[in-house]
């Protein structure tokens, strides 16, 4: 995975923004690629393409293709059961903005009051859920597509059902083929979270700490899922909730020992880690590894305890491993002991109107997004009316596809969309050249290039830009009947127009990552605080554990967005990162004393619980302070005093509150305010 550049001192705002623009286009993860999951809504596509060509009817295939290309995103991520759902949704909706599209396209002010509409509505279903977003967006685009390809309306109904068609095939390969995929994509996922872990043991910091925070927040996604069954779920979910207790394990122990003496005991326990993830990778569930194999395992598990720093850390992170041998062995208890992981702590569902008000609201992202939106696709199909453009809704697909909500993934589009549609036009028309006379040297480019635009979606915008530009126009040019190299100038000249349209509306209204940094960053207080009062309360911590890491993850991604943007944030460049490293030495101690207080026996000290609730008021305090930073950050009221040290007796639990009281002077330290209530540096913060 290619790096993302740090802003060196002295740097400008705009020239690193530029820099971390650069460097996105050309950054990748070769572990976001989906093969299995693009080679199924490749297949998708193809199917139709067969049969029209069988049929003699290509056209009719090339229609039903254009459904099931558009359908098949709504398909590759979540649980089975809600990408059935989207599916289905899409299938349906997109049919209808097909037919919508033939009937508006004959007028240039309906078409425009659509398309505009249509994007608005999108937005705004964004605000009821990610699901009901995805298939707006997927409708909007197919009616910029049908508007403007200027279709009878005998044609449109008959082109509707095709798209319908289309994308019903992709239901029904979703259907059966992702039923006997979820134990695998479950396992994919846990393997991905163990493999985090033990880069984590190699290199444990920061970077590598957010990583299996995020490797394991896709895992419990995936293990979720209703639609897996009662065993194969549980057993993964045990699985799972072992990768998180061992990492609060390492990072305890780690904590508690000096830095120079970790490698000594990290280095054994990364390759230990390692022959655990070998021997759940060669196993198909049910696990049951051959006893040979579950005793060398052992074996080397009693060899690294006595290399453990701590004793009773090192006992409870020993019977984690005796766990994964048990499931290994095929020796856990059947009878469901425990319930699959939750991702938050539970939380009633909310309706779908106050959040459709909230939307609505004056200063809500939602609703500049929507204006933005809905001006950038009315300007995108005016302008390529004036402009008398062939294929003029190529500009406001374009303008679609590339404005984004937030400044930084806006331009990033941008510049990738229009170099990889250039590409993809180049590309495409020049397969087509080649083997628009014989079917299967038509086929083949286009499941080749579905396949490859499904797989690289998260892996590169830039070149999932050339694979997808390179399919449509392969399959249009086919379904317009135009020659592929008559068609490239004018696909390039309507992707540079609808990509500077979107730019330019975005820079005239923009918004800015900044207005929801410090609210943010105090959500993430607010869910360390109450992971705090879980720990010290006897409650169960999990849940909490999991909405805090859930919330570093969110905010780890926000903080590096805000901080590439060209524009002032509420609070210094460097009171961030001071905030955001501050933030994550607090979880990680929060870790270490969960993990202490797992491995001792008996309650926790009645001290303790009094010393959490003093800090839970600071917390709170530093949470407020940050809601009201965006406002006026120079009128923080004085934090609450240090809380009292006298009750806590245990030497390992007294050097944890005093390490927390360290970091909450850092994390203060963000704020102008008085020295009178932090604390003094009693002693340093812990790595």
């Amino acid at each position: 995975m290619s790096g993302r550049p740090t802003n060196p001192r002295g740097m400008g705002a705009l020239t690193f923004a530029v820099r971390r623009l650069l460097q996105e286009l050309i950054a990748y993860d070769a572990r976001l690629l989906a093969w299995p999951a693009g080679l199924r809504a490749a297949t998708g596509v193809v199917i139709p393409l067969a049969l029209g060509y069988a049929a003699g009817d290509p056209v009719s295939g090339v229609v039903a293709a254009v459904g099931a290309l558009v359908v098949g995103y709504a398909g590759l991520s979540g649980a089975w059961r809600t990408r059935l759902r989207t599916v289905g949704w899409a299938s349906l909706w997109v049919a209808v903005a097909a037919l919508a599209g033939a009937w508006v396209g004959r007028s240039l002010w309906v078409t425009v009051t659509a398309v505009a509409g249509s994007g608005a509505l999108a937005t705004l279903l964004g605000a009821i859920s990610p699901e009901f977003a995805q298939v707006g967006t997927l409708a909007t685009n197919v009616l910029i597509v049908f508007s403007g390809l200027g279709l009878a309306p005998s044609t449109a109904a008959a082109s509707a059902l095709w798209v319908l068609a289309g994308g019903g095939i992709q239901w029904v390969l979703l259907w059966s083929w992702g039923r006997w995929q979820l134990v695998d994509a479950g396992r994919r996922s846990l393997l991905a979270a163990w493999d985090a872990l033990v880069d984590f043991c190699r290199r444990p910091d920061r970077a590598h700490d957010l990583a299996v925070a995020r490797a394991l927040t896709v895992a419990e996604g995936r293990v979720e899922d209703p639609a897996l069954a009662p065993e194969p779920r549980r057993r993964l979910a045990r699985l799972l909730n072992l990768v998180d207790l061992l990492r609060n394990d390492i990072v305890a122990m780690r904590l508690g020992a000096p830095a120079a003496s970790s490698r000594a005991w990290l280095d054994p326990l990364a390759d230990l880690l390692r022959r655990y993830r070998q021997a759940l990778s060669r196993t198909q569930m049910p696990w049951s590894r051959a006893a040979t194999e579950v005793a060398e395992l052992r074996a080397g598990r009693q060899a690294l305890l006595p290399r453990l720093p701590d004793s009773g850390l090192g006992e409870h992170l020993g019977e984690l491993l005796q766990a994964v041998e048990e499931i290994l062995a095929g020796t856990w208890p059947a009878s469901p002991a425990e319930s699959p992981p939750r991702r938050s702590a539970p939380s009633p569902a909310k309706p779908w109107w106050p959040a459709v008000q909230a939307a609505l609201w004056r200063s809500s992202p939602t609703r500049r997004q929507m204006l933005r939106v809905a001006l950038t696709l009315a300007a995108a199909e005016l302008i390529a009316h004036l402009l008398r453009l062939p294929r003029g809704y190529w500009v406001a697909l374009t303008a679609a596809v590339v404005l984004r909500p937030d400044f930084f993934s806006t331009f990033g589009r941008g510049v990738a969309r229009a170099a990889g549609t250039v590409i993809g036009v180049l590309l495409g028309s020049l397969w087509l050249m080649v083997g628009r006379d014989h079917p299967l040297l038509t086929l083949a480019p286009l499941g080749v290039a579905a396949w490859m635009a499904y797989s690289v979606l998260t892996f590169n915008y830039g070149v999932f830009s050339v694979m997808l530009s390179a399919e449509i126009v392969m399959l249009l040019s086919v379904f317009e009947g135009v020659s592929p190299k008559a068609a490239i100038s004018e696909r390039v000249v309507a992707t540079v127009v609808g990509s500077l349209v979107a730019l330019a509306i975005y820079a005239l209204y923009p918004t800015w990552q900044r207005r929801r940094l410090t609210e943010e960053l105090a959500r993430l207080v607010v869910a360390d605080r109450q992971y705090f009062h879980a720990i010290v309360s006897g409650e169960p911590a999990t849940p909490w554990r999991r909405q805090t890491r859930l919330a570093r993850v969110e905010v780890a991604a926000l903080v590096e967005t805000a901080l590439a943007e060209p524009a002032p944030i509420p609070l210094s460049r460097p009171a961030v990162l001071r905030l955001l490293e501050g933030l994550h030495r607090l979880t990680q101690q929060l870790m270490a004393l969960e993990a202490a207080l797992g491995a001792a026996v008996g309650p926790p000290p009645g001290g303790l619980l009094s010393y959490a609730e003093a800090y839970g008021a600071r917390l709170l305090w530093l949470s407020e302070a940050l809601k009201a930073a965006g406002q006026n950050p120079a009128h923080t009221p004085l934090a609450p005093p240090p809380p009292s040290l006298e009750a806590i007796s245990d030497p390992t639990l007294r050097q944890l509150a005093l390490r927390l009281n360290a970091i909450f002077t850092q994390l203060a330290a963000a704020f102008p305010l008085s020295e009178a209530h932090l604390d003094p540096p009693a002693m340093p913060a812990s790595p």
